[in-house]
């Protein structure tokens, strides 16, 4: 699976964890863990709607959200938008 991160989602994720390591310890754990299953019970991927229609959300810890998109069909290639609390990204 190819992973892109958007230049909105680098600086977001840039900004999160400037003071946070273990934040990014645990993304990198969650996002190993999308790359082997992109619906892993714990990641709680799901669709979003609303405003936010066509795009997917994953859990990285409590009040942390990944959303992203899938750019074709076989899902192998995926698109990180945003990185933040629930508030921040939805």
């Amino acid at each position: 699976m190819k992973i892109e991160p958007s230049k909105p989602f680098q600086k977001a994720f840039k900004k999160r964890t400037a003071k946070n390591k273990s934040l990014a310890d645990l993304f990198a754990q969650k996002l190993q863990k999308f790359i082997e299953n992109p619906y892993a019970p714990e990641l709680e991927t799901h669709k979003l709607i609303g405003q936010l229609e066509g795009f997917w959300a994953f859990s990285v810890a409590c009040d942390c959200r990944v959303v992203f998109t899938f750019t074709d069909n076989n899902r192998d290639h995926v698109i990180l938008h945003d990185i933040g609390s629930h508030d921040e990204v939805y």
